[in-house]
């Protein structure tokens, strides 16, 4: 006997929240088999653990969320099994407030779909592991379009004489991005110390806090990045509308959820040679699913038809009426979606009863090229 488990309604294995899951369960057998029945499980949940400390000091901290358990007989009750191949559909609405799917190495989110045929003796399993995505549209929040400055310096002190200080201005296009997009970069740094430095660099960073047992841990995880060289004493560097590509990562805030909470800065730092006075210029960044309409590519140009008094019905030659809402909002291309920047992530059963399937499993995100 072999089940396995087809997605219908997804190739990529990706939902949105508040969406179906539809599936296929299918059991092959080569001769009758008697079963107690088939079962179905949809499941999400967060966990997060970490240790701090060691020996004897050391201690163990971890939390759990649970969004949904639903669990389904497909067949119960005792049933033959006839030889061939077997499809069961089934399928499940996602509930509509859930946490984007998310990996790192304190914490995830993570959905998945479960199977089990129960029989005699040993029980036939399998699982699907998918993504789920929330709606964070860019164009709710007026500031994602508005762009963004800041202004730093520092004084470069070593041995107890001070130098000149090094300076940036640090500016982006706007707030908010979806991946696929490009964060355009100006910035201009001023080394007025009489340090080298050895090198400048724009990071987007993805900043993440962890809360189990009233404790909280912080983990900064870089997404992409952008190098210049090195600034001599009293010289400079300008970033002249470099474009920093956003790779496929999930959305932020990550919202609907207590233990994780995570968000993105664009930080442009200078390496001061010999010295811990590295001068940091951060600013905060959303990175949403539905990317800003004054950004999307331009429309497609309708030909000229014939506009009737009210200005806003076309026809066709022998066709029906076309009508067009003044002011109507663009349509947004649907995105691609790709592999997490972060690579893929163990998803073996953690049940001790479960029988042990080694799995890797990789987050998809939304990507616009």
């Amino acid at each position: 006997m072999k089940i396995d488990l087809q997605l219908v309604n997804s190739s990529n294995g990706v939902f949105y929240a508040g969406q179906v899951v539809e599936a296929v369960v299918q059991v092959h057998t080569q001769h009758e088999e008697e079963i107690r029945g088939i079962k179905i499980k949809y499941k999400g949940k967060a966990k997060v653990e970490w240790k701090e400390g060691s020996g004897e000091e050391e201690r163990e901290y971890d939390a759990k969320e649970k969004y949904f358990e639903h669990e389904q007989w497909i067949i119960s009750g005792g049933h033959i099994l006839q030889p061939g191949t077997t499809n069961y559909p089934v399928s499940f609405i996602l509930p509509p407030n859930l946490p984007s799917s998310f990996e790192s190495y304190y914490g995830y989110i993570r959905y998945n779909v479960k199977a089990k045929v129960d029989r005699e003796g040993k029980d036939y399993k399998v699982q699907y592991p998918f993504t789920v995505l929330s709606h964070v549209d860019l164009n709710m929040d007026p500031n994602n379009g508005m762009p963004a400055q800041l202004q730093e310096s520092k004084m470069i002190c070593c041995l107890c004489c001070a130098t000149g200080p090094v300076s940036a201005v640090f500016k982006i296009d706007r707030r908010g991005y979806v991946p696929g997009e490009a964060i355009i970069i100006n910035a201009e740094i001023v080394n007025n110390s009489d340090r080298l430095i050895t090198s400048s660099r724009v990071k987007l960073i993805m900043n993440i806090s962890y809360f189990a047992d009233g404790n909280t841990r912080f983990e900064k995880r870089d997404v992409a990045r952008l190098e210049h060289g090195p600034i001599d004493p009293e010289g400079s560097d300008t970033w002249n509308g470099d474009r920093l590509i956003i790779p496929p990562i999930p959305p932020s805030p990550l919202a609907n959820c207590n233990i994780i909470q995570m968000e993105y800065v664009i930080e442009l730092k200078a390496d001061v040679d010999n010295t811990p006075f590295d001068l940091e210029v951060p600013l905060s960044v959303t990175i949403g699913t539905v990317p800003l309409h004054t950004y999307l590519p331009p429309p497609v140009p309708m030909p000229e038809l014939p506009v009737d008094p009210s200005g806003i019905m076309m026809y066709e030659t022998g066709g029906q009426p076309i009508t067009v809402q003044p002011g109507a909002t663009p349509s947004v291309p649907p995105p691609s979606y790709g592999d997490s920047v972060f690579g893929n992530v163990d998803v073996t059963s953690e049940r001790s009863g479960d029988e042990r399937q080694m799995m890797q499993y990789t987050p998809q995100y939304a990507y616009y090229n």
